[in-house]
Formats: C-alpha cells, sequence, structure tokens
C-alpha cells in the first residue's frame, strides 16, 4: 500500500517540477512511523516542522494547519496497517507560495543489529540543528555501496575525527552504563527519537551526558545504539570490526519502548 498526497489541488507538470525543491535542493522535510493509524511523535514532527516553516518561509505560517490535518488524514488510511513509513516534504514554489506533499507507504520496521562503516563528512556549518534537509545523496549513495560489502549503514565522522550520525539515525555510547551522546554539532540532527529518549533516560535516572566524541574512543565504549522514529532504538554489533556488546540495550529497550507508547515491535 503506498500514498501520496500533494497540497494543491490540480497542480500543473510546471509547478510540480519548477520548484525551489527541485531547482535549488530546498526541500526540508521529517519522517516518521506510522502504527496502525497513530503517527509516532506527532507533535515532535509538528515542532521541526513549525521551526522550519519559520526558519525558512515565516510568511506561510498558517501552512502548519493544512499539514497537520493532511499527515493525520493520511495516517487514517493506514490505520489496518502494522507499520508504515511517512515523509513529510516542504517545497516553495517560483511565485513565493509553500507547498508540501506527505508520502506514506506500508514498511516493515527492522529489529537486527547493525554492523556500520566509518566515512567522513563535510557537513553544513550555518544550518540550524533541527532542520532536515533533502541533500542525502551522498549518504545514501554510500550506504548502498556498504550493503554490498555487508554492512548496514555507516557512522560518519568530521575531518576533526569527531562522531557524527549515521545515515538516517543519532548514535550513543555506553560505557559502564552511562550514555554519552554527540553534542548538536554540524553532523548531529536534533532527531525527534533523540528528544524522546533523553527524556526518558532522565526519567530513568540513567546518567547520561552531551559531548564531543571521538573517533580514537570507539574501542572504550562497551555499546554502540542509534535512534530514529521509524526503527526506535537500535544496537549496533560493529564498527570498523569493533565489536559491541549488547546486555544493557536489552535492559534498556523494553523500558523505552513501553516508554514511547508501545510503538515498535520487540527487539531482539
Amino acid at each position: 500500500m503506498e500514498l501520496t498526497y500533494i497540497s494543491k489541488k490540480d497542480m500543473t507538470a510546471s509547478e510540480a517540477l519548477l520548484n525551489k525543491g527541485i531547482l535549488w535542493g530546498e526541500a526540508p522535510f521529517t519522517t516518521t512511523l506510522i502504527r496502525k493509524g497513530k503517527i509516532t511523535f506527532e507533535e515532535l514532527h509538528l515542532e521541526r516542522l513549525k521551526k522550519t516553516i519559520e526558519y525558512l518561509y515565516p510568511k506561510s505560517i498558517e501552512t502548519l494547519d493544512h499539514i497537520k490535518l493532511a499527515m493525520n488524514q493520511m495516517a487514517n488510511e493506514f490505520k489496518e496497517i502494522d507499520f508504515a513509513y511517512m515523509r513529510v516534504t516542504l517545497f516553495e514554489s517560483i511565485d513565493g507560495s509553500l507547498e508540501f506533499f506527505i508520502w506514506c507507504m506500508k514498511r516493515a520496521v527492522s529489529s537486527k543489529a547493525l554492523k556500520l562503516g566509518l566515512q567522513i563528512d563535510s557537513p553544513s556549518s550555518v544550518l540550524p540543528r533541527f532542520l532536515k534537509m533533502a541533500d542525502y545523496s551522498y549518504k545514501f549513495r554510500l550506504r548502498n555501496e556498504l550493503r554490498k560489502s555487508g554492512l548496514d549503514d555507516c557512522l560518519f565522522k568530521n575531518d576533526k575525527g569527531e562522531l557524527l550520525d549515521s545515515s538516517i539515525a543519532n548514535a550513543y555510547f555506553i560505557k559502564d552504563k552511562k550514555v554519552y551522546v554527540s553534542k548538536l554539532i554540524p553532523g548531529i540532527l536534533e532527531g525527534t527519537c533523540r528528544k524522546k529518549l533523553l527524556g526518558f533516560l532522565e526519567s530513568e535516572g540513567i546518567e547520561f551526558s552531551e559531548e564531543i566524541i571521538l573517533e580514537s574512543e570507539l574501542e572504550n565504549f562497551d555499546e554502540v545504539w542509534l535512534t530514529n522514529s521509524f526503527s526506535g532504538l537500535q544496537r549496533v554489533k560493529e564498527i570498523n570490526d569493533i565489536e559491541y556488546r549488547e546486555d544493557y540495550y536489552h535492559e534498556v529497550v523494553e523500558k523505552f519502548i513501553k516508554y514511547s507508547g508501545e510503538i515498535w515491535p520487540r527487539k531482539s
């Protein structure tokens, strides 16, 4: 099952193709999981979209009401489906009107432990950390190549050796049951599931710290986790041949699933 919603009725081919999303690559978006018709972390995704519109399109803030209504209408179409993917993409027409499309499709949620490579990235230092732009070509092409060699994804680093996100997720590094998460430096998205997990850790009294984490420190950690709102909390079993344990992950993940509303399938 797959559905698409376009904000403007009777949009012409020129309007669909000749806009700032296509011509400039300016297509901010957010993605999430639909669980039996319910939008995962809906308020956090709407907050991201609101901040995005205020930053890029401040005269079009009223579009947010239309987006919220359309998101829920689309999600309702998937109420008989266990898991579905939702992407909301904004784009501005040449005449300055803000439009959007929503793409939803049935998609399974993986619970597998991940094997990652390590690759260099040069992220923008000028955009705010909440802004999720459709410039994933480099990351996704690289990820697809890595999959041919048996890896699932890669963790990125900058030219200083500071660890960043994977292609689609925030990363967490665990040592002696303390969780270390990267500060919101360029290359770290202010993820919705990141916010949720940090709130969970605080509520559980689990010690965590936001720090700059270096590639040279990878061998010092007991475990590595990833999060995004589609897959939830996943564990990493290996990065560049460094193997990680899973004991503490299994202590935490079921509690986090419950805290978040029983959204994702039970993890292995």
